[in-house]
């Protein structure tokens, strides 16, 4: 192996020098006269090229001193790119690759986000998204902002804000902050507008915008349960106008349904955003004419707030709006999430409850909660509200629950289903997944039915004895009951992360395991060559534990590899078509056609 020094030089003659007079270094420059560039080919001859003649012993490629050149050369060299001498230049309708496209920036700065396929036809909606007037509350008050000499009002100054910024960014305790500001001069020096950690919450809670204030609303459980819950939550009427009216959005916001196709005949039909598939033009043609959808999009997921006093756990609920693309959703620096509501949780410990008792009270709880959240939605939803967007035109909106991000068992308990039982979009049962059926999508008044009939019946055990065929647990009032145009087990969205990566593709490796044995598999592994960009498995796949997302979208890199020549030819196949149904899960736009390429 090539000996490295543990040295640093500053380039140069000392660099030279050192390369030269030591023998342990020397291999260095003759690495680099090895990957010295190439001189220019002259393309438009025909007579074979030659390679140069060597160097002579003891000479030296002049780029072995650059100190800019690169220390270590690539273990393998890179292969020549073979050249058609008879090519013709790209022309205008063929352009040549950019090396400087939206794909290559967006891998290099995770905050923004790819961009799709651009469509070569749009559709749009013909009355859709009407205007029935104009304010300038929106431009005056930026104006008034940009013009006013106090620009961080209500603090004092620049600095007065960026150490209130701090303070609450670094999650800095009140009695750090005390302590701060209580050493002489401190505040008098830096015209701070707060003296200590209770005057800057104040300035906080009362002088600041404030989306919506937070209220605490006491949820009760039924009579067997003498317990009352205490939940944190805003107004989503509130929220849903911030979103709306907010003018960082403004220019990039949708307000009526279209269709994109990839081709000028309009026969290739494209799926990215909310608002060019068919549920929003379905919805649309059951509003009024004029209306403007605002689809509501919820996400949440189980959450440990405290380590202490028995572990609290909650559900964190978060909103946005549809009408925002979801490249800019995605962005944490964009703001295009809200979080509306602490849905409480409960243990039901030590209360004498039987296990399905004590099952469906925890349904109960979440269900009554997200109740107190969305039970604005239902008027807004059927009578519309008039709201002003961040352009300042006015329009008739019609906000409408449509998304539910969580993950797979938090998707059981929004639909009732029986956790592991039951599909909570079509209701299959699990023992016949395996049977290549797949039945109807799920509505939610045929639920909503099949839960009326069951809570009626005299006792809990009956109910839950009627609704086990079904795969539905005994919810006598869900959450989604009345909402307008809502059908909630059409508005789940697939859990990639866990039912994909971490579900499936685990499983295919429990397969794989067994037909190609464990130790061939990892030896495979281990074998593979090391890639950029991709995670090399030095010691196998079978001794890993608590494997992320992440390190199955390696293994999903690697594993065709690892199969061929070894596996079954059905194997094979069978990887294949579960590899392309994760790629074809991730693509930032879809087609009709997209399934059928192969």
């Amino acid at each position: 192996m090539p000996h490295r020094a543990a040295k640093s030089f500053a380039g140069g003659d000392p660099l030279k020098s050192h390369l030269t007079q030591t023998s342990g270094c020397r291999w260095v420059l003759t690495a680099r006269a090895a990957t010295e560039a190439a001189p220019d080919l002259d393309l438009s001859s025909t007579q074979p090229v030659v390679d140069a003649p060597p160097s002579p012993s003891g000479e030296v490629s002049p780029n072995a001193f650059d100190p800019h050149f690169d220390i270590f050369p690539p273990p393998i060299p890179p292969s020549p790119i073979p050249v058609r001498l008879d090519a013709q230049p790209p022309t205008a309708c063929t352009p040549a690759p950019d090396p400087g496209d939206e794909q290559t920036a967006a891998s290099q700065n995770p905050e923004r986000a790819p961009v799709a396929e651009k469509p070569k036809a749009i559709t749009k909606h013909a009355t859709a998204g009407r205007v029935y007037g104009h304010s300038d509350v929106v431009k005056q008050d930026m104006e008034a902002l940009r013009s006013s000499k106090a620009p961080f009002a209500p603090f004092s100054s620049r600095i007065d804000w960026e150490i209130a910024k701090w303070t609450k960014e670094s999650q800095t305790g009140d009695n750090k902050l005390d302590g701060l500001l209580g050493i002489r001069g401190v505040v008098e020096s830096l015209g701070l507008s707060y003296h200590n950690a209770r005057a800057l919450n104040q300035i906080i809670d009362h002088e600041l915008p404030n989306l919506a204030e937070w209220t605490c609303t006491t949820i009760e459980l039924f009579a067997k349960v003498d317990a009352v819950y205490e939940m944190y939550s805003r107004d989503i009427l509130k929220c849903i106008r911030v979103l709306y009216g907010n003018p960082a959005f403004a220019e990039e916001m949708a307000y009526a349904p279209e269709k994109h196709f990839s081709d000028i005949g309009m026969i290739h039909r494209m799926f990215s955003e909310m608002h060019i598939c068919d549920w929003w033009d379905e919805v649309q043609a059951e509003l009024p004419e004029g209306s403007t959808i605002v689809p509501v999009i919820f996400a949440t997921d189980k959450t440990q707030v405290t380590q202490f006093n028995g572990s609290t756990s909650m559900y964190p609920l978060y909103m946005t709006i549809g009408n925002i693309p979801k490249a800019t959703r995605r962005r944490p620096s964009r703001h295009a999430w809200i979080l509306v509501a602490y849905l409480p949780t409960a243990k039901l410990k030590n209360l004498n409850l039987t296990e399905l008792e004590a099952k469906v009270a925890r349904a109960r709880l979440f269900h009554k909660s997200m109740r107190v959240v969305v039970e604005p939605l239902i008027s807004a939803g059927e009578e519309g509200m008039m709201m002003t967007g961040g352009d300042g035109d006015i329009r008739d909106c019609y906000p409408i629950v449509a998304m539910c991000v969580c993950d797979h068992p938090e998707q059981c308990l929004v639909t009732c289903s029986r956790s592991g039982v039951v599909c909570p979009a079509c209701g299959l049962v699990i023992v016949e997944f395996g049977n290549h059926s797949c039945p109807p999508p799920r509505d939610s008044l045929t639920t909503l039915e099949a839960l009326e009939l069951a809570t009626a019946l005299s006792s809990l055990n009956q109910a839950d004895i009627a609704l086990k065929p079904l795969g539905l647990n005994p919810i006598s009032e869900p959450f989604w009951k009345g909402l307008p145009h809502c059908n909630i087990h059409k508005s789940i969205g697939p859990d990639i992360l866990h039912q994909g990566y971490q579900g499936v593709l685990k499983t295919l490796i429990q397969w794989l395991q067994k037909i190609v044995g464990e130790t061939e598999l990892d030896a495979r592994f281990k074998r593979l060559p090391f890639m950029h960009g991709v995670r090399s498995f030095a010691e196998g796949i079978s001794g890993l534990s608590h494997i992320t997302g992440g390190e199955h979208k390696n293994m999903c890199k690697q594993i065709l590899g690892c199969i061929v020549g070894k596996a079954p030819d059905e194997a094979v196949r069978a990887t294949v078509a579960l590899l392309d149904f994760f790629y074809l899960a991730d693509v930032l736009a879809t087609s009709y056609w997209s399934g059928d390429d192969r």
